[in-house]
């Protein structure tokens, strides 16, 4: 029996490689040249002898295994996106050959990464025609970078009457707000409370 093939290559004279004692014709089925289905196939011959006055027709046949083919994925590294992006079909967009099938992404669609570099995408490629071809698994690789914020913080007004005031701020992000002095007569209590000291 011929080695095993894998699915999408063609019948040729390695397999195809039929023997006699006697010169002639060998007629092969499935002919050089075809592409079979994984799993076990028989390739059968009929030889014709030249001298058919004295030799008769005579006919063999092998079994040949087809192993199922890995499907071939192609996925660049996506460029860089904002921390708050979802991951959507422009960073999960890795294709195949077959291109029938099913792709699914670990992280999946919608996710929004934490801020990092490298971080990995993963796809799980299943072919349609999964009798033919195995299932494929690609990875790349993404930057998320950190996100700007700003922060809304209300001037303080003059104090004539007292000595201490609240302060409020929020930021764009949403993360809490904390106050320190950079200079000046003052100190900061309770988190939010503004004394003047000077």
């Amino acid at each position: 029996n011929p080695a095993p093939i894998v699915y999408g290559a063609s019948l040729g004279a390695i397999q195809l490689n039929a023997t006699a004692d006697v010169a002639g014709v060998f007629n092969y089925n499935p002919a050089s040249g075809a592409v079979l289905n994984a799993g076990t196939n028989t390739l059968a011959t009929d030889f014709t002898p030249d001298d058919t006055l004295n030799c008769s027709n005579s006919s063999a046949s092998v079994e040949l295994y087809v192993q199922r083919a890995p499907p071939v994925i192609t996925w660049t590294n996506p460029a860089p996106i904002v921390y708050g992006t979802p991951l959507s079909g422009i960073q999960l967009n890795a294709s195949a050959v077959p291109s029938d099938g099913t792709y699914d992404y670990v992280p999946a669609t919608g996710t929004v990464l934490n801020a990092g570099a490298g971080q990995a995408l993963v796809v799980t490629f299943t072919p349609t025609a999964i009798s033919n071809y195995t299932v494929g698994i690609a990875t790349s690789f993404i930057d998320v970078a950190k996100a700007e914020q700003t922060i809304n913080f209300p001037a303080v007004a003059d104090q004539e009457s007292t000595n201490h005031v609240g302060l409020a701020a929020s930021a764009s992000s949403g993360l809490p707000v904390s106050f320190t002095v950079g200079t000046g007569s003052a100190s900061i209590s309770g988190g939010t409370n503004l004394t003047f000291t000077g």
